[in-house]
C-alpha cells in the first residue's frame, strides 16, 4: 500500500512539476512585473539601447525563427521600478513571397500554441487566410495577450519592408491600461455636462 501511494505521489510531482516547469516564464525568460535589472539578467541576446523618453523600453537584437528581430521589453512605472509590461518582436521583411511564407509560418506556429485567435472561428480557404494576416491575430491567455499584426511601408511603386510585430502583454497591464482609458472618459463625460 505504502509503495502503490508513492507511485501515485511521484505521477502526481512529475505531471505537475512539469506543467508547472513550462509556465515558470511569461516570454522567453522573462515572467510579468520583473524589474529592468532582473530582464536584462536574463536576456541572452545582444543589448542594443535603453530608451527612457516615452516609456522605459529595452532592445536587444537576436535571431528567431532564423530571421533577425529586434526585441523590445516594455516597463511601466510602480512606485520607485519600472515593471514588465510586455515584450515584442519586431521582424523587418521585405514585400515578397518568401516573406509571406514565413509570416503563414510564424501565424500556424500560434495557432498551433493558442488555438484558433479571438474572432476567427475557421480558415476556410487562402483567401481567409490571407485577410486574417492583414488584419492581425490576437490570443488570450490568463496571464497574456499575444498579438500578431503586419505594418506595411510599402506603396505599389515603391517596395519598402513591412515590419511583422509579435507581441506578449500583460494582461493585468491590459486591465489597467482599460481602466485608466474609462476613468478618463467618465471624466471628460462628466466636464462636458
Amino acid at each position: 500500500m505504502t509503495r502503490y501511494c508513492f507511485l501515485i505521489g511521484l505521477v502526481f510531482f512529475v505531471v505537475f512539476g512539469t506543467v508547472s516547469a513550462e509556465n515558470e516564464f511569461d516570454v522567453r525568460k522573462v515572467r510579468w512585473g520583473m524589474t529592468v535589472d532582473e530582464v536584462k539578467a536574463s536576456e541572452s541576446w545582444k543589448f542594443v539601447k535603453e530608451n527612457t523618453e516615452d516609456e522605459y523600453v529595452l532592445s536587444y537584437e537576436g535571431i528567431l525563427l532564423e530571421k533577425p528581430v529586434i526585441l523590445n521589453y516594455s516597463f511601466v512605472e510602480e512606485g520607485s521600478e519600472y515593471r514588465l509590461k510586455s515584450a515584442t518582436y519586431q521582424f523587418s521583411l521585405e514585400n515578397k513571397l518568401p516573406s509571406l511564407s514565413f509570416h503563414i509560418n510564424l501565424w500556424g506556429i500560434l495557432k498551433d500554441k493558442y488555438g484558433m485567435p479571438l474572432g476567427v472561428d475557421a480558415i476556410k480557404d487562402r483567401q481567409t487566410l490571407f485577410a486574417v494576416l492583414e488584419k492581425g491575430s490576437v490570443w488570450q491567455t490568463e496571464r497574456t495577450q499575444v498579438g500578431i499584426f503586419k505594418f506595411d511601408f510599402s506603396t505599389p511603386s515603391l517596395s519598402l519592408p513591412y515590419v511583422l510585430s509579435l507581441s506578449y502583454t500583460s494582461m493585468e497591464s491590459i486591465k489597467r491600461d482599460r481602466a485608466q482609458e474609462q476613468s478618463e472618459r467618465d471624466r471628460l463625460t462628466t466636464e462636458n455636462f
